[in-house]
């Protein structure tokens, strides 16, 4: 999914150009790239396809999503001395599965070893400068395992498996389902890998935006803390468990006034924070200024003039909601 607007015609002719120059290579054809000027780069993946063993084309397993997926750990292939020579890893696929190498032993002599379907169909793809993966193999995890037995029974090298240790912990009791998570989690996130495709930027937007969600979630939590507590009160005064009736007088013999002031400012305190603090701090690390929105009208309607000459689609949104001095 591209945000194309109105250069989509241009994408899809750039694939159309780029298909008949596959499919009929003696064609006078212009320069796809060229066509793609001005055209948007980022993406979003909506969608995965892998090819199987048999060349078919089939949607991605559901538990090979990267949201979901850990990969094996690797396996370590150390000399006598216990010097890392190199380290492989096994990737399920659709019906089989990849072998990806990291260091300087050659890749050749584990599909060797795979035996003879999976050496015929084991091309390499080499990733500077010192990674290579396999073509699809015919194998399991299971056969991995014992080509790496083989490997060292028959050579003077050591396998050992990594020792990195995963701590898996429990988040929250809802996910994808939940609007709440879907959009200011999972969907966020996914826009900042688009966004920001090296580490360094993602590093920059996580930290503000960790403070963001933590306090809408401390806020959430709370929210729904004072509905149950005047709800619970509620109906406990109907049924007539701690509320009765002396003549014109209703006698309310439990109080939640202190519980209840107590979780309001909690809540109030919560989305403050998420609203001024953190959301100007995340405007900031993208390199806008929102801290007008917190001042008085002059300061206010100087922001929004100034906002007009960067961003006119923001300053029309910040205008339209109506912030001043009041929120």
């Amino acid at each position: 999914m591209t945000p194309a607007v109105t250069y989509t015609f241009n994408k899809m002719a750039a694939f159309l150009i780029a298909h008949l120059a596959i499919f009929s290579p003696g064609a006078q054809l212009p320069d796809w790239s060229q066509i793609l000027v001005g055209v948007p780069q980022n993406a979003v993946a909506v969608s995965g396809f892998q090819y199987d063993l048999k060349g078919e084309l089939l949607p991605v397993p559901e538990r090979f999503y990267n949201d979901r997926y850990l990969a094996p750990l690797p396996m370590r292939i150390e000399d006598q001395k216990r010097k890392l020579l190199s380290t492989l890893q096994f990737l399920p696929w659709q019906d089989g599965g990849v072998l990806l190498l990291k260091g300087k032993l050659p890749l050749e002599g584990f599909l060797v070893l795979l035996g003879k379907e999976a050496l015929q169909r084991g091309g390499i793809v080499p990733r500077p400068p010192d990674t290579k993966i396999s073509y699809i193999l015919p194998i399991t995890q299971v056969q991995f395992y014992e080509m790496l037995n083989r490997f060292q029974l028959q050579s003077n090298m050591v396998v050992k498996r990594d020792p990195t240790k995963w701590t898996v912990q429990k988040f929250a009791d809802e996910g994808a389902q939940s609007p709440f998570m879907a959009r200011l989690l999972i969907g966020i996130t996914r826009l900042r890998d688009v966004v920001f495709p090296d580490q360094a930027g993602r590093d920059k937007f996580d930290k503000p935006y960790e403070f963001v969600t933590t306090s809408l979630m401390n806020a959430r939590s709370t929210a729904k803390e004072v509905a149950e507590l005047w709800e619970g009160h509620a109906r406990r005064v109907t049924l007539g468990e701690v509320a009765r009736l002396q003549g014109q007088t209703i006698h309310i013999d439990e109080s939640i006034d202190k519980e209840l002031r107590k979780q309001v400012e909690s809540f109030l305190n919560a989305a403050v924070r998420a609203l001024k603090q953190g959301m100007q701090n995340l405007a900031t690390a993208m390199q806008v200024n929102i801290g007008f929105l917190f001042k008085q009208q002059g300061a206010f309607d100087t922001g929004i003039a100034a906002l007009e000459a960067t961003d006119p689609f923001l300053q029309n949104t910040c205008s339209k909601a109506d912030y001043g001095p009041d929120v």
